[in-house]
């Protein structure tokens, strides 16, 4: 929170950047004003395929003098604004928090609740949510009051997975991690880019993995950065961007690996993560024909398989 320039690089000049490697992959972001995570702000939040979130979590005290695992807004606390918000105050939408907020210490500021979450908060099917939030991912807190119970509005309103930290975690260390996280899923492959080829984007599973390998999903005091994927959700569920592991074109010899109904010798075999079908008529598999996209027949669309018919000569042939 704040815009000194200590805040600033930690964490808005990060944010930029992400922003502009999610432009980069089609999606649409929507940056809150720098230093503002408002109540407000959060009550919008609806449709959002991918969201990342920096706010500090602790327990936070209802109107009603009960206590609860807690997200923290930028909002102060007013006599004004206490009216205005009343009725999620009595509702248990809206808890008080206080805490650093970037300007004068312990100042008073609403926090919000799981109540909050399950009234105003929607994602779009498969959504990814991380949370820079200290303990957002602690286990052994009470399911009812703890994180627990706020990770689970949060599926219940379709996030598909859900990253939070298992305690306080440093800042620096969070938005290098989320860094690292996004440009691995989109493969932007501009944060701390590996030396070789460019790589292609990778699912969570895969890049959470070697998050741990490398120590980068642990920082110093120990917090440990979490997946948290929603019970039932299927494997391809919460991938950033579809991707491709490998291409081929199915001859007669290979038909045993190839063939599915209504596939000829000569499709296009593509492996990868894809997510479920979109239906014929938003199929689009294209391949560039000497700087031309030519777009290719789908036959067949599955969660980790398409099949696409490609002329054995001519226009589409090759690319």
């Amino acid at each position: 929170f704040g815009t000194d320039p200590g805040v600033r690089a930690q964490i808005q000049a990060p944010i930029d950047q992400m922003t502009t490697w999610l432009a980069d992959a089609d999606y649409l972001p929507t940056r809150m004003p720098e230093g503002d995570v408002s109540v407000e702000a959060l009550r919008a939040m609806q449709g959002d395929g991918f969201v990342q979130v920096n706010a500090h979590g602790d327990k936070g005290v209802l109107r009603g003098g009960d206590t609860l695992y807690v997200m923290s807004t930028s909002t102060r606390v007013g006599v004004t604004t206490d009216v205005g918000y009343a009725d999620d105050l009595n509702n248990r939408r809206l808890a008080y928090f206080v805490g650093d907020m970037g300007g004068p210490a312990h100042e008073g500021v609403y926090a919000i609740t799981p109540e909050f979450a399950r009234t105003y908060v929607g994602f779009a099917e498969h959504a990814v949510v991380f949370l820079n939030v200290c303990w957002s991912a602690h286990q052994t807190s009470d399911a009812a009051s703890g994180p627990r119970a706020f990770v689970a509005a949060l599926h219940a309103k379709g996030a598909s997975v859900v990253f939070g930290w298992t305690r306080a975690v440093d800042v620096t260390h969070a938005m290098r991690a989320v860094r690292y996280f996004v440009d691995r899923t989109l493969g932007s492959n501009q944060f701390e880019p590996v030396a070789g080829p460019l790589q292609r984007p990778f699912d969570w599973q895969a890049v959470i993995a070697e998050m741990r390998r490398t120590g980068r999903a642990r920082d110093a005091n120990g917090a440990e950065l979490l997946p948290m994927p929603r019970p039932a959700a299927t494997r391809n569920a919460g991938f950033l961007v579809p991707s491709i592991e490998g291409v081929a074109v199915c001859t007669r010899t290979a038909v045993e690996t190839c063939q599915v109904p209504g596939q000829a010798p000569s499709d296009l075999y593509i492996r990868g993560t894809f997510g479920p079908d979109p239906g014929p008529s938003l199929r689009t598999v294209t391949i560039r024909d000497g700087g031309t996209a030519r777009e290719l027949t789908v036959v067949h669309w599955d969660s980790t398989v398409i099949f696409a018919r490609i002329p054995l000569t001519g226009v589409g042939s090759v690319g």
